[in-house]
């Protein structure tokens, strides 16, 4: 019964891994056919602030219209 946990876990695992790997190959694939522009976030640690909460933007795109 463990190995087959075990078994089942490596499994769903690679699915993940796979499913991230084809996220983001989409995702990339998207930006360049809407001829996005990442901009470099720099500056401030944090973006936003909602009482004891911060939050953080990764990634910021725009087009060349923008």
């Amino acid at each position: 019964m463990v190995i087959l946990i075990k078994h089942c876990f490596r499994v769903i695992k690679a699915v993940i891994n796979y499913l991230n790997q084809l996220g983001a190959k989409e995702f990339s694939n998207f930006i360049i056919e809407c001829n996005l522009l990442e901009y470099p976030l720099i500056g401030h640690r944090y973006t936003g602030f909602t009482g004891q909460s911060k939050s953080h933007i990764d990634r910021a795109f725009a087009t060349l219209d923008f």
